[in-house]
């Protein structure tokens, strides 16, 4: 069984994507930022015929919670075929010389530094599966 972690996956895009793929028979790994909607994500996976699905907690804006994110799935699951990197956000919505610099900070931190971390975190894993030819 393929493995998929997706992170942003406990709505929108990232839900259909963990949906799609657990209906194949992918386990797939929804990563959220709030545990009770990672919770109802799992549950409604389930309903739709999901089987294999866990979550982790994981905030892209928050360092701390992607060292943790990584350490449970490096303990939890031997191998991961698939990460998605679906969770970001869209910053402001004025023109970007009157942003604030907080603001464009955590649109970073979620969208580049936070994503990077991650990847960069699970690499190891990742490369077990990967196939060079």
């Amino acid at each position: 069984m393929k493995t998929a972690v997706i992170t942003g996956a406990n709505k929108g895009i990232g839900f259909a994507i963990a949906k799609s793929l657990g209906i194949k028979g992918w386990h797939v790994i929804i990563g959220a930022r709030n545990k009770e909607r990672a919770e109802t994500a799992v549950t409604k996976l389930q309903e739709a015929g999901v089987s294999h699905v866990d979550y982790v907690l994981i905030n892209l804006s928050k360092i701390e919670t992607i060292e943790e994110a990584v350490k449970k799935i490096q303990q939890d699951f031997s191998t991961i075929d698939l990460l998605v990197n679906n969770a970001g956000i869209p910053g402001g919505h004025g023109s970007s010389l009157t942003e604030s610099i907080e603001d464009l900070q955590t649109t970073m931190q979620v969208n580049f530094f936070g994503t990077f971390q991650l990847t960069q975190g699970l690499l190891p894993i990742l490369e077990k599966t990967m196939v060079v030819s």
